[in-house]
């Protein structure tokens, strides 16, 4: 008995069965992405745990017949979820459900309703006040630590090598902005450790150093 022969469909014929099928998907909701596996890294101060989720995400035909490709690649898909759109998106759901857990009557009413409007402030740029401490206090001990062992009469060019193998040798947070020549050796030790931390966190942060002080010090506020 002969085979019968495939038919071969048009490339309408392909791109409207793509079409249906995502209607179809659309209209009765059907979850294209499914969470595996979920894993919590432990706590690492002053950083916040990261949390790792393997997602499986179905995929749909480009078209169908006898040839049916990957629409789509691992790639473009990992693109997708890169793409900042959709962690805006994420932050705003994070934001709402976090608001969701403070009750109406609470005395937090006003952050309440600040978390379900998520919006850049006027301190967008900058990290959370008690973090932006943390990563002061790191800094300024770091420095001091740095003032203690070379002087305030530290010899450059001749020491450099000296002092960034020292920093390297001690995990320091400020030997990126020196090999990167952010900020200059010299500026670490013509200042306090306060001023000097001040202004490593600024040329991180892309702003002043009097906005780092302000929101350092400023009364009130997250």
């Amino acid at each position: 008995m002969p085979k019968s022969k495939k038919r071969n469909f048009s490339k309408k014929e392909q791109f409207g069965f793509v079409l249906q099928s995502l209607r179809y998907a659309l209209a009765n909701r059907i979850p294209l992405f499914r969470v595996m596996e979920t894993q919590a890294k432990p706590f690492a101060a002053p950083e916040y745990p990261p949390v790792e989720i393997l997602i499986e995400v179905y995929g749909l035909p480009e078209g169908q017949g006898g040839r049916v490709r990957r629409p789509v690649s691992a790639k473009r898909l990992s693109e997708f979820f890169g793409d900042w759109k959709i962690q805006e998106e994420f932050l705003k759901w994070y934001a709402k459900r976090i608001a969701s857990t403070i009750p109406a009557d609470s005395s937090l009413a006003g952050l309440k309703r600040s978390l379900a409007r998520l919006a850049v402030g006027r301190h967008g740029r900058l990290p959370p006040k008690i973090y932006l401490q943390s990563q002061y206090r790191i800094l300024i001990a770091e420095i001091t630590l740095l003032h203690e062992r070379f002087g305030n009469h530290v010899r450059l060019p001749q020491q450099r090598d000296e002092i960034l193998n020292f920093g390297v040798a001690s995990n320091a947070k400020w030997i990126e902005f020196c090999k990167k020549r952010r900020i200059f050796l010299g500026e670490l030790f013509d200042v306090t450790p306060k001023t000097a931390a001040k202004l490593i966190l600024s040329k991180q942060y892309g702003c002043t150093e009097g906005s780092i002080h302000d929101r350092l010090f400023r009364k009130g506020g997250p």
